[in-house]
C-alpha cells in the first residue's frame, strides 16, 4: 500500500491551457479519495500524471517518499480502469484476467490462484469462459475491475469507470466498489463528474474547478460547509438555492435585505461579524431540504408563487417563483401543492450560508 502526495503539480498544453494549476494534495494510505468536477476541470489530467501517461510541466508524484515523476506506468506499481471496458474481445474472461500476469511471467500455479481469487471477490467465478461479447455491461465493468486488481497495485486509479453503465446498475456498481474497497484495502484514487458518485462512496472528495482544487474534506463536511459558492453549487441535488442581499446593520442588528422580503441574521452568525471587514453585497445560500412551505405567512417568510412540482418517489421537488428568481424545495411526497399557489417559503436560520458576492468565497 501506499500514500501519494501531491506537490505544486502543475499541466501546461503549449503555452495557453493550464489544465492543472499548483495542485497539492495528500492522499491518505488506503484511502479512497474522489476527484470530482465538471469536464475539463483537470480531474482526468491529475490521474494520468498520477498513473504516468502524463508528464507534470511542474511539480512532484510522490508514493510514499518516493518521487515517481520519472518512472515509466510500469514501474510505478499501479493499476487503472477507463471508462471503457478495454477488454481483449478474442480472450475469455481468464485469459483477461491472467494476461498481465503472463506478460510478467508468473508461474501458472501462481496465475490460477489468484484467477481463482479475483473472481470470487468480483463475484464473475462463473464466467471465466465466457467471451467479453457474451457479457453485460456489468459483468464486463467487474472483468475490467479484476484484471486491474489482480495485480495487487499500491495504487489503484479509476477514470470515470461507471459512466457506460444504467441509472441501475451504477448504484449497483457503486456499492460493489464500497464493498471492494474495504475487502482489498489499497489506496483508490477516483475520478468522476458526479457529485453523487462522490458523496456516496470516499472517504474525502476532492473537488476542482478550472484546474485546480476548490475544497477537500468529508463527504459531509463539502457538503455541510462548502468553501465557496461554486462547491456549493455543484455538490447537492437539487442545487442550493443562492440569492442576492444586502447586509445592513439598524441599531446593532444585522438584516439580509433581498429587496422583495428582509431577514433578521441569526444570532450565531451576527457574532462572527466585525464590521470593518465584512461585504455589504452577500449571497445567501439556502438548500431545498432546509427551505419549507407554508400557506401562512409567518415572521421572516417569502411570499412565493408555485411554478412546478415534480414527484420524485421519496420527496417532491417544488420549483416556487420569487419575482424573477426561482427557489426550490423538497418537501413529502403526500402533500398536494398545486400550480400557481400563493405560498410562503420559510428558511431554517440554523442551515444558513453565506458568501461574499464578489469573491464567492464562505464567509463562516
Amino acid at each position: 500500500m501506499a500514500y501519494v502526495r501531491l506537490v505544486g503539480l502543475t499541466k501546461k498544453f503549449g503555452t495557453d491551457i493550464i489544465a492543472v494549476d499548483n495542485l497539492n494534495l495528500d492522499i491518505r494510505d488506503r484511502e479512497f479519495v474522489t476527484l470530482v468536477g465538471p469536464s475539463g476541470c483537470g480531474k482526468s489530467t491529475t490521474l494520468r500524471m498520477i498513473a504516468g501517461l502524463e508528464r507534470p510541466t511542474q511539480g512532484e508524484i510522490y508514493f510514499d517518499e518516493r518521487c515517481v515523476n520519472d518512472d515509466e506506468p510500469r514501474d510505478r506499481d499501479i493499476a487503472m480502469v477507463f471508462q471503457s471496458y478495454a477488454l481483449y474481445p478474442h480472450m475469455n474472461v481468464r485469459e483477461n484476467l491472467e494476461y498481465g500476469l503472463k506478460k510478467r511471467k508468473v508461474p501458472k500455479i501462481e496465475r490460477d490462484e489468484k484467477v481463482k481469487k479475483i473472481a470470487r471477490l468480483l463475484e464473475i467465478d462463473n464466467l471465466l469462459e465466457r467471451k467479453p461479447k457474451e457479457l453485460s455491461g456489468g459483468q464486463r465493468q467487474r472483468v475490467a475491475l479484476g484484471r486491474a486488481l489482480i495485480r495487487e497495485p499500491v495504487v489503484f486509479l479509476l477514470d470515470e469507470p461507471l459512466s457506460n453503465l444504467d441509472a441501475k446498475l451504477r448504484v449497483h456498481m457503486r456499492a460493489e466498489l464500497i464493498k471492494l474497497h474495504h475487502s482489498i484495502q489499497t489506496t483508490m484514487i477516483y475520478v468522476t463528474h458526479d457529485q453523487l458518485e462522490a458523496m456516496t462512496m470516499s472517504d474525502r472528495i476532492v473537488v476542482m474547478n478550472e484546474g485546480k482544487i476548490q475544497q477537500v474534506g468529508t463527504p459531509k463536511e463539502v457538503y455541510d460547509q462548502p468553501a465557496n459558492l461554486f462547491v456549493a453549487g455543484f455538490i447537492g441535488t437539487p442545487t442550493m438555492n443562492f440569492i442576492e442581499c444586502t447586509l445592513k446593520e439598524d441599531k446593532g442588528l444585522f438584516k439580509l435585505d433581498a429587496g422583495l422580503f428582509s431577514l433578521n441574521l441569526p444570532e450565531k452568525l451576527r457574532k462572527k461579524i466585525h464590521q470593518n471587514i465584512f461585504p455589504s453585497d452577500v449571497i445567501l445560500g439556502i438548500r431545498p431540504e432546509d427551505m419549507q412551505i407554508s400557506e401562512s405567512e409567518a415572521n421572516g417568510s417569502i411570499p412565493a408563487l408555485v411554478s412546478v412540482v415534480e414527484l420524485v418517489g421519496s420527496e417532491k421537488i417544488v420549483f416556487s417563483n420569487v419575482s424573477d428568481q426561482t427557489i426550490i424545495s423538497r418537501i413529502s411526497p403526500d402533500r398536494e401543492l398545486e400550480i400557481n399557489k400563493e405560498v410562503y417559503l420559510i428558511i431554517n436560520e440554523s442551515k444558513m450560508h453565506l458568501f461574499d458576492k464578489k469573491s464567492g468565497g464562505a464567509l463562516f
